[in-house]
């Protein structure tokens, strides 16, 4: 049938439009709402197959954007495969029930009593998307004809422009495209290859070296420790002092019966010379006087071991004071540390995850956690053989490290984060080590 001058006049101008089109997206807005005129339609719908073969909405009559994440775009994107294999290419009208439940629930919500699917096909023959178009009632021969007529031209537009992005986005716009992609790559793969050191982080934390640990020298009651927390002290200040009172009990004991065997020495000795018999006797009483005075004596020097003094100057290293107040301790238990402020380790930890190989004499970066934005330069001297378990329950590795000349020592207890350098390798092994580590574990490898 041949269409009125009305709707010829229409077509003709739609079809200008379309060629003056330079975009997928406003191609595909201008033929739905082309197809919503020329069919008098209340509604019409754009799909084109994406990059993945997935439906995708590319215009909605009556809207300038798409809304990408809403129930009725979703919708039609999910019937679109069905729409498409119902028809076998050609125009399809929608009146049996779709296949999914969700589709056939919210059908009367989105499309009218009467709706067909047309195909967008491609010169070789190629359905690369379609049309929804939806109405009240059927469509007469002369709109089917017209609305046939524009999407044949419509499909021809949509596909050159959708080939035309496709091309821009694989060569990135000819052949400068392809220059500035290689150029990437390749610097992409050179980059792998820049030398660079290989690197751990650990734990730190501030401790003393060649501290001097103080100990109790006898089991007994602690009454008061005399110093405070990391205060500085000289030799000779009293720093522990025992519980007394069972010592000096014990001592006062020991020198009444020390007083008791003098006083039956002397009786025996004035004894003696009136009667020869008593002198065999002196030697026994000798003998338990000595006894007794030893006992005093050993007493005497346990009573002035019950207060410690430092035997060298230094920091003072324990955490708090109070919890020794009446604690009862057991000889070579230690009771803190006597440490010079000048002399320290850096202790790090390192978890296995994170160990590195060859870090004998390695440098060491280490950053307080008292002062993020200054850095202490330090290296290696000491690193365990065999895993401890960490401060954080963990295992890990045991380091020291010692600070190089020329930087102030941190107080003893602070603790921060240390960047351990080994050995050089390259920019690659050090991105995917881990990960090739992780996949040898997972496959065994």
């Amino acid at each position: 049938m041949t269409p009125t001058p009305h709707a010829g006049e229409v077509l003709t101008h739609e079809l200008e439009a379309l060629i003056s089109c330079r975009s997928l997206r406003e191609a595909s807005i201008l033929t739905a709402n082309a197809a919503g005129a020329l069919g008098d339609a209340g509604q019409a719908v754009v799909w084109i197959t994406g990059a993945w073969g997935s439906a995708r909405v590319t215009g909605i009559a009556g809207l300038s954007v798409v809304q990408r994440h809403n129930d009725f775009t979703n919708w039609f994107e999910a019937a679109a495969p069905f729409a498409k294999a119902r028809g076998e290419g050609h125009i399809a009208f929608l009146n049996d029930p779709f296949a999914t439940p969700r589709l056939e629930r919210d059908r009367h919500q989105y499309l009218q009593q009467y709706t067909l699917h047309l195909p967008l096909k491609s010169p070789q023959g190629v359905i690369f998307g379609g049309v929804f178009v939806t109405r009240a009632n059927p469509l007469s021969e002369l709109q089917l004809n017209t609305l046939t007529r524009y999407l044949q031209a419509a499909a021809n537009a949509l596909w050159n422009t959708r080939q035309r992005l496709m091309h821009r986005q694989i060569v990135g716009g000819g052949h400068a495209g392809w220059r500035w992609t290689l150029l990437l790559g390749a610097a992409a793969i050179g980059s792998l290859f820049i030398p660079v050191r290989l690197s751990a982080t650990a734990s730190a934390e501030i401790s003393p070296r060649d501290a001097m640990p103080i100990t109790a020298p006898q089991d007994g009651v602690i009454e008061k420790l005399l110093v405070r927390p990391n205060e500085l002290i000289s030799p000779g200040t009293l720093l522990v002092r025992y519980n007394e009172t069972v010592d000096k009990n014990r001592l006062m004991v020991a020198q009444q019966n020390l007083a008791v065997a003098r006083a039956e020495l002397d009786r025996t000795t004035s004894k003696s010379f009136q009667d020869p018999s008593s002198r065999a006797e002196l030697g026994t009483f000798r003998a338990k006087v000595q006894e007794k005075a030893t006992e005093a004596r050993f007493l005497e020097q346990m009573l002035e071991r019950l207060v410690i003094r430092a035997p060298l100057g230094g920091a003072a290293i324990f955490a708090d004071a109070d919890e020794w107040v009446g604690r009862p301790v057991q000889k070579g238990e230690r009771i803190m540390l006597l440490a010079d402020t000048e002399k320290i380790w850096i202790t790090l930890f390192i978890s296995p995850e994170e160990a590195i190989p060859d870090i004998s004499e390695a440098p060491v970066k280490l950053n307080l956690d008292i002062a993020p934005l200054t850095s202490l330069q330090a290296k290696v001297e000491e690193s365990s053989y065999e895993s401890v378990v960490m401060p954080d329950g963990r295992v890990g590795y045991l380091l020291r490290a010692s600070l190089l000349p020329g930087q102030p020592p941190p107080r003893i207890g602070l603790r921060g984060v240390a960047t351990v350098y080994g050995e050089r390798t390259v920019l690659g092994y050090y991105l995917f080590r881990k990960p090739i580590r992780s996949l040898r574990r997972m496959f065994g490898l």
